[in-house]
């Protein structure tokens, strides 16, 4: 290795440049450099990356990156290149990674945890290939991002050495993160919360945007990474040599004379450039408070506190050092002028630090929910990217929503690759704080001490931030971080061989070594490359259509024909789920459209279309065959079922959806489908255990279990409904009224019916509410169904607390339905004990006494509560009452 006299970088930088082959060594830096520069700028506007054309950018402008370093490594006349050691415990991750989609033999099945029951089960296989991970196409894909992680990391530490390369590297990045900062703002600003994001795009289903990300955490993750570059570029300005001698001071002076002289020169050496980078950390800053994201300001005040306490302990700071502080709480105020201050507040008042259990505190209560899979996955875990599918097994609420991800870095890799992968992230965080602190104490030029600042900075702020939802899984974030990372651990790595101390840093690896691994990278890059292009190609042809949006003639049959014949070849060479799952999809409405036809021919003008079309969905046509059968017409059954609109399509979305199984059988949607068809041109067996397959997936989805429930009463299955809406109503109660329909035929639907004492004493919780809304809105008077009902409502409201006054107004009406008046007065007092103008109350035992002819006690509460002026909306049946009421009162009198 060549080494300097002097131990500095420039130096050693200036000898190493006068070797002969430097100059054609730098001819082939630049265009390495120069694409991964274009990468860094243009992946977060593409709304992070997520989608695969994204990706299939970012992975070509690294695949040059690498090519090219190759060449200039080839040429190079060192035996020896710094490379991080960083890079090795990212090897050993991607080695799990690449375990967990292998297929294991029975010698390695002590690493495999509920994988032996599930895919077994899954997959209908006696002996399947069972592998760690439940989710191989997301492990695959995951891997394809670590790969350019990997990649990034190299290219970081080596294409960014000089003191000008790093210049470009932290202006190029902090310029990016301050229009992000800028557009975020006023997007926010202008949009109003509306979910959207270029004022155009509507996030389907919500969400909380800001500037090109879906989620705001992850755009205040790459923002704390923009800010300390910025804080990086703000050390290298304010530390250049002053020019001139340095100004006398003592002392002995006092400390306000000293300060005002320190703020004075500060002001007089303030130029364009100096400000420019402090106004840039300032609107970095505000936008991260603006992004209204609370793990990204905690991060940053906590980035801000350990850097500046490091910095201090490890340069002992001359005044200018502390411009981050006045510049921070400029930038609160900044924020704080534009209206988020008090938006950012209000979230941090959302904050539960008494009761972690709430409901509202979703990030404990599904991290809770999802824990008992750390254990009963294996060691190495569930699988890389299949967090979204297992925390669905351990769900215990109504899924409304689908968490992807853990909303935690550390929590989401301990769910995916167990305790191993967790040490593996906790070491990496290590190697990065050793990294940048090292070059804080042990640098002596301002790039080395500027480098450190803005590691120091990052690597405490993103490690908190990460705790709350980082967001490394969007390419986005993951470049940036990985080339960051590269970036500092070579420097650190690069200053401890310019040093005379001994460093265990100083180790280098032979040319040779990394040649073979920049070969490796560039065919591992170049594979991926052409796979993120296929499902690019893919993810383009499905978004021309995508199936939400399926109704009649949209699209039209020859559109469906056209799609079929463009995306099949692509799905043939490239299976991923979206595709394999949108050719099924694609054959089913095939289907629809061809039945739509035939209907239009035979049924009469004045049917509504839209009930044409949904006599098309494959609940129906099963429901009609079903019909047919029950009817004893088993030959037209048989004729219907080979009817071409079922033979020429649905074989052909059942292939599909075997295939999307395979590749991802944690999908409930591919089960639930496959069950609808295999009802129709398979066997009931096979149909309902596809359903119970996705019914294992997600126990909570409600939207399941009510298709379970149709299906088994068209199968004339009872017992097996009746299961599922009782675990449809414990589950959520607020489906009451759509098992209600499917039970009493509300939904005009040809299916078995149900006992109503079975309705009463099976599928009904214990629940009293439900049970006395049954009872009143959908059983006859006086049938023991209603009366068993009432008594089993009223049975459960026993032991009512007294503060508990919805339950005991629940008991009075219970009581009053079940003719049982003095129960109900006696309820009534109760409430009116505790609070004697509850109107509503009043109201209802006047008229309860009104039925008992106690029109004495009737008058008297009609008389308070037209006197107090109690609900004013009702007075006219109030006064109407009081006429009555008085009338008997006085014939009353009369009689006596």
């Amino acid at each position: 290795m060549n080494v300097s006299d002097n131990m500095t970088l420039q130096a050693t930088l200036e000898q190493s440049n006068a070797n002969p082959t430097s100059k054609l060594r730098n001819q082939f830096e630049w265009p390495g450099r120069v694409c991964l520069l274009l990468a860094l700028l243009i992946s977060p506007w593409l709304f992070g990356s997520v989608y695969f054309y994204a990706k299939f950018f970012i992975a070509v402008c690294l695949l040059v990156g690498i090519a090219f370093l190759w060449f200039e490594s080839s040429v190079s006349e060192r035996k020896s290149l710094i490379l991080p050691y960083l890079l090795l415990p990212m090897a050993i991750g991607m080695f799990v990674v690449i375990l967990q989609m292998i297929p294991l033999p029975d010698g390695l099945s002590w690493l495999l945890g509920r994988q032996k029951e599930l895919y077994p089960f899954l997959t209908g296989i006696d002996n399947p290939d069972i592998s760690i991970s439940m989710n191989r196409e997301g492990t695959w894909d995951q891997l394809g991002l670590l790969v350019m992680a990997f990649c990034a990391t190299t290219l970081g530490g080596r294409y960014f050495r000089s003191a000008e390369q790093i210049k470009i590297l932290l202006t190029t990045v902090t310029f990016n993160g301050v229009l992000i900062s800028l557009f975020g703002m006023i997007q926010s600003l202008s949009t109003q919360g509306t979910g959207t994001i270029y004022w155009t795009v509507k996030l389907l289903g919500g969400g909380t945007p800001f500037g090109p990300y879906v989620n705001r955490n992850n755009a205040a993750g790459y923002l704390l990474i923009c800010l300390g570059c910025s804080l990086g570029l703000l050390t290298i300005v304010f530390t250049r040599p002053r020019k001139g001698p340095k100004p006398m001071g003592t002392k002995d002076l006092p400390f306000w004379t000293q300060f005002s002289s320190h703020f004075l020169l500060f002001i007089a050496e303030l130029n364009a450039t100096k400000i420019a980078c402090g106004m840039a950390s300032v609107i970095i800053s505000a936008a991260i408070i603006a992004s209204l994201s609370r793990g990204g300001v905690l991060a940053m005040f906590a980035g801000l506190a350990v850097t500046l306490l490091f910095f201090g302990m490890a340069r002992k700071p001359s005044f200018s050092a502390f411009v981050a502080v006045p510049a921070f709480m400029f930038a609160i105020s900044f924020a704080g002028w534009l209206g988020f201050g008090d938006q950012i507040l209000e979230r941090f008042d959302q904050v539960n630090t008494v009761d972690v259990t709430d409901q509202t505190d979703n990030r404990l209560k599904h991290w809770r929910e999802t824990w008992p899979a750390v254990q009963e996955f294996g060691i190495f875990g569930s699988g890389v990217g299949a967090y979204g599918e297992v925390h669905r097994l351990y769900r215990v609420d109504s899924e409304t929503s689908i968490y992807r991800y853990g909303e935690s870095q550390f929590f989401q890799t301990l769910v995916e690759l167990g305790w191993p992968g967790l040490a593996v992230l906790l070491i990496a965080w290590y190697l990065m704080a050793y990294y940048s602190t090292f070059l804080l104490w042990q640098g002596s030029s301002a790039t080395s001490i500027a480098v450190g600042v803005a590691g120091v900075f990052t690597t405490v702020s993103v490690f908190v931030a990460s705790i709350f939802d980082f967001g490394l899984y969007l390419p986005a974030n993951l470049l940036l971080m990985s080339l960051f990372c590269g970036f500092v651990a070579f420097h650190a790595q690069s200053l401890a061989t310019r040093l005379k101390k001994k460093n265990w840093l100083k180790l280098e690896t032979h040319n040779t070594i990394a040649q073979i691994l920049l070969l490796v990278l560039f065919a591992s890059l170049a594979m991926y490359s052409l796979d993120f292009y296929r499902k690019w190609q893919i993810e383009s042809a499905v978004q021309e259509y995508p199936f939400r949006t399926f109704a009649v003639n949209n699209p039209t049959l020859d559109e469906t024909n056209r799609l079929i014949e463009k995306i099949s070849p692509l799905v043939e060479t490239t299976q991923n789920r979206e595709g394999l799952n949108y050719m099924a999809r694609l054959y089913i409405h095939r289907s629809r459209l061809q039945l739509y036809q035939d209907l239009e021919s035979v049924l009469a003008d004045d049917l509504a279309k839209k009930q044409r079309w949904d006599r098309t969905a494959l609940d129906m046509v099963h429901e009609n065959a079903w019909s047919l059968r029950e009817g004893g017409m088993l030959f037209s059954a048989t004729k219907f079922l080979r009817r071409e609109f079922i033979v020429d399509n649905l074989p052909w979305a059942r292939k599909y959806l075997m295939a999307s199984r395979e590749v991802a059988p944690m999908e409930p949607g591919t089960h639930i489908r496959l069950a609808q068809i295999n009802a129709l041109i398979g066997t009931s067996k096979s149909a309902s255990e596809d359903i119970e397959r996705a019914i294992k997936i997600a126990p909570t989805k409600t939207g399941l279990r009510l298709l379970a429930a149709l299906y088994y009463l068209q199968s004339r299955n009872g017992d097996a409904a009746v299961e599922q809406l009782h675990e449809l109503l414990k589950i959520d109660p607020r489906q009451f009224k759509n098992a209600m329909k499917l039970i009493f035929g509300g939904a005009n639907r040809n299916v078995a019916r149900i006992d109503e004492m079975q309705v009463v004493n099976e599928i009904m919780p214990d629940d009293p509410k439900l049970l006395y809304s049954l009872a009143t809105n959908y059983l006859l008077p006086d049938t023991d169904s209603k009366i068993a009902a009432l008594e089993k409502a009223d049975g459960l409201l026993v032991d009512v607390s007294a503060a508990d006054r919805e339950r005991i107004k629940l008991k009075a009406a219970v009581k009053m339905e079940k003719k049982e008046y003095s129960g109900a007065l006696e309820q009534y007092e109760s409430l009116l004990d505790s609070n004697p103008s509850d109107y509503e109350t009043l109201l209802k035992l006047a008229k309860l006494l009104m039925s008992l002819e106690d029109f004495e006690g009737a008058k008297s509460k009609l008389d308070y509560i037209y006197r107090m002026g109690g609900l004013p909306k009702r007075q006219k049946e109030i006064e109407n009452l009081r006429e009555v009421a008085a009338k008997k009162v006085r014939e009353a009198r009369k009689a006596e």
